[in-house]
């Protein structure tokens, strides 16, 4: 215990009162300073001493409204509930709208420039001295003074730190602040956006691979390097998708498998840059994740070092989903000014209103928005700002021409480059073709970057779900919220609302619409998964999901209750199969006085077209494309699935039912469809413009058979009958397609890598294949370790194991796990043995915190070590010392579920199995080695790892079967 003096020796006030510290003029608030462990806690107390107390112990000190950082992860790790504290993040943003820092004291201190501190006493002395920068920022006019930040103070005055902020700027408390109702009307002052005339066709001058690889040269030149041998061929490869096609449908297409470390984003970019320019037209670059595009948008700094220009020429898209809703925060906005209105909600919508004020897109997931913004006031309260399934009322919302989406659907049409994700591309591609305009604004050439996870990301576009959440919120898009109650109550406006002011005196449109009004109560309403379980359903949507839960449970008797339960259309009851033909013929009735409604609104447009005002014609075909894409496509779908019930599912989809649990509790139930393969929807959807297609990951070619015989260079290796031929795995999918589809779809297979759909092009296309292998020394900067004497059934042994290989590392190692039971088992277990060793131990699922948060804060400090599943192993750059050890705790076989039992029987049964597992190993072991200067060991805790799986691996890095001990001495000598 030591004694300290954080108030420079002058004289404490009460806790809730002043002292002024260095700066005359800067008051501090008097309160205890903490810094939480999962053990317990460090508390900075307003006497000066510095204490370290137990969880119990420290629960006192959260009452006394103490300096924190990062409230929610100190509740969550002294399992405490909501606390007032001062948190010095709220501060940051209301000061620094949207600037970025990690959510921690270390990287608080990192903006400032300050010593970055080590042990936890040192935490607490900086946490103050942090504050006291922030507080100098306001008194020097460092912030953003782009909205009324006085102004909006006044609706803050309960707030902790305001009379702090107050002082700082000269005033002395709230009383010298006027109240306005205008302070937060932050959309008053955002740029309207205008109407363009439709861009013209792009031309087709091709791209050759002398101007493609000038232009690598000069974006390389920005960073002083240059061109390697593998990156300049890929960048010949590359300009081949940037040649005019020589028939309609047959697009020019490159599949680039490309090593970590190749340079294959500028390889692309060059091209597509030439392209763009030369033809006005737009490249459109789809990567997987949000965390990826901020990944791909940096890089873009290269081709465009010019910020003004970059910001004029790059777009970053999104789903609406993404974006803030200007009517959202409006209604944000009343809820803030209502009297006895929480305090919590006034900060959101300060805090808001301010990043408004200051944001690029109005990116609420990914964006300018710091992530921790999230984890302070909750997702699910910040993400409702946004527009949420299908709710826009497009030209009718009075915001509709400052609206962020909108504009970014505009600049998104001029911009020469286009960042966007996989779901957003099958999406746009899915609904285009209803309109021929959709058609017109596809763009003609798309880069695909992580190409191996489209299949997966069409799975989730192309399927169809008939659930009890589906229907709730299908029944919320057509009446509104009815309860008049949550955050979201103001916002619920329902159909009828929507449209009263542009169909108000249109009795034939008044009357559909009251049809489907009154067919929507038969839907599922709040509270259907409660009744369900206590077999009472309302309804026939609910009467159906209960005949369906009670089937599942039935059929499922033997499966875990803590995981989701499913079965197939087998042995089906009359009694769920008459509810389904009940519940057809409801739905059945929606969409025809739908499809009437949707009619009528297109005959309108076509016979008033010279007589209804531009505005009134907007809205009425918003309305007519919402009805056709939120209503309408979903109920075609429904009433497919429930008509064909009792009959063979076609050959192409898989028809089950399902429980959807989590931990034990029940999340949805519902009747579901998917494609076995949905690369066969997307192809479709891209055909029909698409000039010129690059496929691109460093996993693309994975079923490529191996040269090397890796069970040769590993210790203790048994003889394996298993084949380790990865070519036999494409001969038996090639086998299977052969007997299926034409020749010319035979022979685009067989040109065909990692499940990307090329025999579905109705004409035979030859894609440019192209293969480069990481330029790194593995052999030199890496080992593979797989452990073959630890049972990994026993979650005591196997948390035992990571803390041992974890301090060996010395931190900047990553746990990956199989399942989230088992990460929880093990940090339960974990952290407090690895907090004695001086290791920061971050958990995803266990920190309340976004993943973005989470890889921020494990990025930062080389002695943290980070806990995650997939979300973490696929994307995320990790260079350096922050990265050192990668631990995964089983073999990640996939799920053994009736859709991967599908996709077996098609793809190659086994082969399959190993195929995605191999494609997870090599995705997790690219995570270790990014530069030429890391180095990186992968652990493989489960024994049970076949060498037939070993080629996943580069085949220059050692792999050896060692004892846990060994290992640990490994890893040590290793570093």
């Amino acid at each position: 215990m030591s004694q300290l003096n954080y108030n420079n020796n002058t004289e404490l006030d009460s806790i809730s009162g002043e002292t002024p510290v260095s700066n005359a003029q800067i008051m501090m608030p008097n309160v205890p300073v903490l810094v939480a462990s999962h053990s317990g806690a460090t508390v900075l107390t307003p006497d000066g001493e510095i204490i370290e107390c137990s969880k119990q112990e420290a629960h006192s000190w959260l009452s006394k409204t103490p300096l924190v950082c990062h409230a929610p992860s100190i509740s969550s790790k002294l399992n405490m509930g909501q606390f007032i504290a001062f948190d010095i993040l709220e501060l940051f943003a209301f000061i620094h709208p949207a600037q970025f820092c990690a959510p921690s004291i270390k990287g608080l201190a990192a903006y400032y420039g300050e010593p970055i501190p080590q042990e936890s006493d040192d935490e607490v002395m900086t946490l103050i001295s942090l504050a006291e920068n922030l507080l100098r920022d306001i008194k020097s006019h460092r912030y953003s003074d782009k909205t009324d930040f006085i102004g909006m103070l006044s609706i803050l005055k309960e707030w902790v730190w305001t009379p702090f902020i107050l002082n700082a700027i000269g005033l002395k408390d709230v009383s010298e602040i006027t109240s306005t109702r205008y302070g937060l009307k932050v959309w008053k002052d955002l740029p309207e956006w205008s109407e363009h005339a439709p861009e013209p066709p792009p031309g087709h001058l091709p791209v050759s691979e002398k101007e493609a690889e000038g232009n690598l040269k000069r974006m390389l030149s920005h960073i002083k390097a240059e061109a390697r041998p593998a990156q300049t061929e890929y960048v010949k490869k590359a300009s081949h998708a940037f040649t005019p096609r020589d028939d309609q449908g047959k697009p020019n297409i490159v599949l680039a498998e490309a090593g970590t470390g190749t340079g294959k984003t500028l390889g692309y970019l060059s091209s597509a840059q030439i392209w763009a320019q030369k033809n006005e037209g737009q490249v459109w670059l789809s990567t997987y994740t949000k965390n990826l595009q901020r990944q791909l948008d940096e890089e873009l700094n290269k081709a465009y070092p010019d910020q003004r220009e970059k910001k004029q020429k790059t777009v970053i898209r999104k789903g609406r989903e993404n974006y803030l809703c200007l009517l959202n925060f409006e209604d944000l906005v009343r809820r803030a000014h209502m009297p006895g209105v929480a305090l919590q909600t006034k900060i959101i919508a300060v805090l808001i209103a301010r990043w408004i004020g200051e944001t690029r897109y109005g990116d609420l997931k990914g964006g300018d928005l710091p992530g921790w913004m999230a984890d302070l006031f909750q997702k699910r309260r910040l993400y409702a700002l946004s527009d949420q399934r299908g709710e826009c009322i497009h030209a009718a919302c009075p915001h509709f021409h400052r609206c962020f989406i909108e504009k970014n659907m505009r600049q998104s049409r001029r911009a020469e480059l286009v960042v966007a994700n996989h779901a957003l591309i099958m999406v746009q591609n899915a609904l285009a073709g209803e309109y021929m305009d959709d058609v017109r604004s596809l763009p003609t050439r798309y880069v695909f970057d992580e190409a191996h996870h489209l299949f997966h990301a069409a799975d989730s576009a192309y399927s169809s779900h008939l659930s009890g959440r589906e229907t709730l919120e299908l029944r919320r898009w057509i009446l509104g919220n009815e309860s008049g109650r949550g955050f979201r109550s103001l916002r619920g406006r329902g159909l009828k609302n929507r449209t009263d002011e542009l169909l108000g005196h249109d009795e034939v449109a008044l009357k559909l619409i009251g049809e489907i009004l009154f067919a929507a109560r038969d839907l599922t309403s709040a509270g259907w998964l409660n009744r369900l379980q206590d077999n009472k359903p309302l309804g026939p949507t609910e009467a159906f999901l209960s005949e369906l839960r009670n089937h599942v449970l039935r059929q499922c008797e033997d499966q875990d209750p803590l995981y989701s339960v499913e079965t197939g259309k087998q042995n089906i009851p009359h009694s769920l199969i008459e509810a389904a033909h009940k519940l057809q013929h409801k739905l059945s009735s929606m969409k025809k006085s739908a499809d009437q409604l949707h009619s009528y609104l297109e005959d309108r447009l076509n016979s008033e077209a010279d007589s209804l005002e531009a505005n009134d014609k907007q809205k009425m075909e918003a309305l007519a494309r919402s009805l056709q894409r939120r209503l309408i496509l979903s109920l075609e779908a429904w009433i497919s699935m429930l008509y064909l019930i009792e009959q063979e599912t076609p050959e192409a989809f898989l028809d089950w039912f399902v429980i959807e649990r989590s931990e034990g509790y029940e999340l949805d139930i519902g009747f579901y469809r998917h494609w076995i393969d949905p690369m066969e929807p997307f192809v479709k959807s891209l055909e029909r413009q698409s000039h010129g297609l690059i496929f691109t990951s460093a996993t693309l070619n994975i079923h490529k058979k191996d040269k090397n015989d890796r069970s040769k260079d590993i210790e203790k290796q048994s003889p394996t009958n298993d084949t380790d031929s990865q070519s036999a795995f494409i001969d038996a999918i090639l086998s299977q397609q052969k007997q299926k589809k034409s020749k010319n779809r035979s022979s685009a297979k067989e040109n065909s890598n990692n499940f990307l759909g090329m025999e579905y092009f109705d004409k035979n296309v030859h894609p440019v294949e192209l293969s480069i292998q990481s330029p790194f020394n593995y052999a030199e900067q890496s080992q593979i370790l797989i452990i073959n004497d630890l049972d990994t059934r026993n979650m005591g042994r196997v948390a035992d194991a990571y803390r041992s290989l974890f301090e060996a590392s010395d931190g900047g190692a990553l746990g990956l796990f199989t399942a989230i039971q088992r990460l929880k088992a093990v940090h339960e277990i974990l952290s407090p043995r690895l907090e004695k060793t001086g290791l920061h131990l971050y958990a995803q699922h266990v920190d309340g915190m976004e993943i973005t948060t989470l890889v921020d804060l494990f990025k930062l400090d080389q002695k943290a070590c980070l806990l995650g599943t997939d979300a973490i192993r696929d994307g995320v750059d990790i260079p350096g010392e922050s990265l050192k050890l990668l631990v995964f705790d089983k073999v990640p076989w996939p799920r053994p579920n009736l859709l991967h039992k599908a996709r077996r029987k098609k793809f190659g049964a086994r082969l399959y199995d190993e195929y995605l597992t191999k494609q997870k190993l090599k995705q997790a072991f690219g995570r270790l080695i990014r530069r030429q200067t890391d180095r990186g060991i992968f652990v493989m805790l489960e024994s049970r790892l076949p060498s037939r799986l070993l080629d996943a691996f580069p085949e220059d890095a050692p792999i050896k079967r060692i004892s846990l001990f060994e290992a640990v001495e490994e890893i040590k000598r290793f570093y």
